[in-house]
């Protein structure tokens, strides 16, 4: 049955013609079906994967319709809402955000030395809400948004029907099985990545600026970063708690933008292993795919 699931959510290149380069990919995509459920074995929990290359339009998915808490995840979409207000003239990066250590929460690398500024940029917000996933910068920037509501109404502007927010950090960590707060489904999300990094919903500049700060990312480096190839170009947004280890990214190969990047996600919850073997496991995965697209 589990095999079955698998072959069933997994769409790889079309047949058409089937000429050997073809065949081959399909061949690539069977081995993928039957190694994610040897990962899936090895993990004991929950894996959701969906995977889209924008060159050839190929598809790969797992369990892509099954919510998942998005832990930081969500950093990159509120990152992503700041710059189309940014875009629109509605806020500047330069502009000043006044705080104090009350607004200080657990895990807020950046803001905890600028605390005793008290004031703080926009632009470095994202830039710690992305880069290094600062939990007091995220609640900062926030309200710039609309809040937790205002989040999920542009999102749900991009066409985008299931990604929610529902809370701030660290609340939103807090997501039992079944409660659709803060979640959001792999499918869902790697078509929100293809939408926000395609133009449809940010300035060339703005959409050049989050790449920047996604690149910095610095809490990814054992997860797809760790199974993509040597010279490709990785922009991500991890999330980590109570046993989810995510990560969601853009990723371009050598030829960069000749035939298009790789838009992945890749969500995983419970399981047996220790957090260092759950991040093993994202770069399995992410090593598969990048090996059926290449």
């Amino acid at each position: 049955m589990l095999r079955r699931a698998f072959l069933a959510g997994l769409t790889v290149f079309p047949l058409a013609g089937c000429d050997p380069k073809t065949a081959d990919k399909v061949a690539a995509g069977v081995d993928f079906a039957a190694a994610m459920l040897d990962i899936t074995k090895r993990h004991g929990g929950r894996i959701g994967v969906s995977a889209i290359d924008a060159g050839s339009g190929g598809r790969l998915s797992v369990s892509s319709q099954e919510r998942f808490g998005m832990m930081s995840v969500f950093k990159w979409i509120l990152a992503a809402a700041v710059l189309a207000r940014v875009d629109k003239g509605e806020l500047k990066l330069d502009q000043v955000v006044r705080f104090g250590r009350k607004d200080l929460v657990g895990w807020s690398p950046v803001t905890e030395k600028k605390v005793k500024d008290g004031k703080i940029t926009v632009g470095e917000l994202c830039a710690a809400t992305v880069s290094k996933s600062d939990n007091a910068a995220a609640n900062l920037l926030l309200p710039l948004v609309g809040g937790p509501e205002g989040l999920t109404k542009w999102i749900r502007s991009l066409g985008d029907g299931v990604t929610r927010v529902d809370r701030k950090e660290p609340e939103m960590n807090n997501v039992a099985e079944g409660d659709p707060r803060d979640t959001t489904t792999p499918e869902a999300m790697t078509q929100l990545l293809q939408i926000v990094f395609t133009g449809a919903a940010l300035e060339a500049a703005s959409i050049k600026q989050l790449r920047e700060w996604m690149v910095a990312t610095s809490t990814g480096d054992k997860r797809i970063r760790a199974g993509v190839p040597s010279g490709w170009t990785v922009a991500d947004k991890t999330g980590t708690a109570n046993g989810a280890v995510n990560d969601v990214a853009v990723i371009w190969p050598k030829s960069e933008m000749t035939e298009g990047p790789i838009f992945l996600s890749i969500f995983t919850v419970g399981g047996t292993l220790e957090p260092e073997a759950k991040e093993q496991v994202v770069a399995d995965i992410a090593r598969l795919v990048c090996d059926v697209f290449a």
